[in-house]
């Protein structure tokens, strides 16, 4: 199993309304596997290539509201 650190990068339109514009993955123990994107259409394809993975997120008091609505209902 593969364990990742994370980060999102985000933006609020409205008050309600927040939205990834940036993320990237790194591979605990492999500095080689980084992977970046600006957009979250992009991370959810890498997620679910890496299904078996844990993801160790920076700053997850914020992220994992979003990281929680992207994986409920997968």
């Amino acid at each position: 199993m593969k364990k990742f650190t994370a980060d999102f990068e985000t933006s609020t339109w409205q008050e309600d309304e927040t939205f990834v514009w940036a993320w990237a993955l790194c591979e605990i123990g492999n500095n080689e596997n980084l992977q970046i994107g600006n957009n979250i259409e992009d991370f959810i394809s890498f997620c679910k290539e890496e299904h078996n993975s844990v993801m160790y997120f920076h700053n997850l008091k914020f992220d994992r509201r979003i990281y929680y609505l992207l994986f409920i209902n997968s």
